[in-house]
């Protein structure tokens, strides 16, 4: 048996340490980079969690999927209420539509990354 001539052996694979957290490639947030997405209508944004709460169980009351979405903007935490999700547009569309005439509330269309 010869031995492999040293140009054609394949080279090693170099080591390499992996990235610390903080250097790792941002989250990407486009509807094609996540894939599945889907629609909410947002109906409210308090700063009190509370109000947030009482508006949802109100929602919920009248048969609609609610919840809250709590997020922090600056230093200041501020609960979102939501209605959905759905994923086709048009049917979230129909659902803001079906809330301004049944609950008099006028909503506001949110992709809802889940």
């Amino acid at each position: 048996i010869k031995p492999v001539p040293e140009e054609t052996k394949p080279a090693a694979a170099p080591v390499t340490k992996a990235a610390p957290e903080s250097a790792k490639a941002p989250v990407v947030r486009s509807q094609e980079a996540r894939g599945l997405t889907a629609w909410v209508v947002q109906i409210g944004s308090f700063s009190s969690e509370a109000n947030a709460d009482r508006l949802v169980k109100k929602l919920r009351d009248a048969g609609y999927p609610a919840f809250v979405e709590p997020v922090t903007q600056g230093a200041e935490k501020v609960y979102r209420v939501r209605v959905g999700p759905e994923l086709q547009r048009s049917s979230a569309l129909t659902l803001r539509d079906k809330l301004a005439k049944e609950l008099k509330m006028k909503g506001l269309m949110v992709y809802h990354y889940p």
